[in-house]
């Protein structure tokens, strides 16, 4: 099994390393109902997915989409994602890809480019390929130039 990740811009390696994929997802939710929260079960679990043979492919061009069977869509910044994604011509694939069911799953920015609509976006608006029926606030906390690390 395949699963793409966008690595236009953000944290496409550190999904890819992990080989995330939406089964990943369940066995984070269960972890937690569990209270286990150490980073080796983290790495544990991308070990287990490659010996199932679950792969983690990057996607940079509209035809990258044709290999995988799932996307993940990772943290980034939203703005120089989606001019990366405009200029590789990708927001229709993407929408397609997402129009077809296709299992999707945006974390931070990614989560902003499969929203509807987003409010506080920069003068000129910003690209979205939608999907995912809700409204999200970008910079929310502020500026990123202004924030510090959160954790």
């Amino acid at each position: 099994m395949a699963v793409g990740v966008l690595a236009l811009q953000g944290s496409f390696n550190e999904h890819i390393a992990g080989n995330l994929s939406m089964y990943l997802i369940i066995i984070i939710i269960i972890m937690l109902i569990r209270s286990i929260e150490s980073i080796r079960s983290f790495v544990l679990i991308g070990s287990v997915l490659r010996r199932l043979g679950v792969k983690g492919v990057e996607i940079r061009k509209p035809e990258h989409l044709n290999y995988v069977t799932s996307l993940i869509i990772p943290g980034g910044e939203s703005t120089t994602m989606a001019k990366l994604a405009e200029y590789h011509n990708l927001f229709p694939a993407l929408r397609e890809f997402v129009r077809m069911g296709r299992p999707v799953w945006g974390t931070c920015a990614g989560l902003i480019f499969l929203a509807n609509n987003a409010t506080g976006k920069k003068t000129g608006g910003q690209e979205l390929i939608g999907g995912l029926d809700c409204t999200v606030q970008r910079n929310f906390f502020g500026s990123q130039v202004f924030l510090s690390v959160l954790c």
